[in-house]
């Protein structure tokens, strides 16, 4: 029940977009420090869906799963940060924001090349 209260609240904040691919990010409110940072060559639908699953069911990154056990669905934030259309420029782009907003729950913090 909680999971379908918190995609009615990303239908609504996204609508459409969520059938678009690209970057975007999450966070649980209370933890705002706290921030993953990921792509999608799929909809991002399809990978909050898959995130929702993991952290559940607990094979999500061990970090992920311990702030899940802790503020619940119920707060977890979700933004689209960039669509990208193009596969090919998916990492980059991904690898922009991390460097950017520097996300604590991500396991590579820096991608240096």
């Amino acid at each position: 029940m909680k999971h379908r209260v918190a995609k009615f609240k990303l239908r609504k904040q996204y609508g459409e977009s969520l059938s678009l691919k690209g970057v975007y990010c999450f966070w649980f409110a209370g933890h705002e420090n706290m921030i993953y940072v990921g792509r999608t060559k799929r909809s991002f639908k399809a990978r909050v869906e898959e995130h929702f699953h993991r952290m559940t069911n607990g094979t999500s990154k061990k970090i992920i799963h311990d702030y899940y056990c802790r503020a619940m669905i119920n707060s977890f934030r979700f933004k689209i940060l960039e669509v990208v259309r193009d596969n090919n420029l998916m990492l980059k782009r991904e690898e922009f924001y991390i460097n950017k907003l520097n996300p604590k729950l991500n396991k590579i913090k820096k991608i240096i090349r």
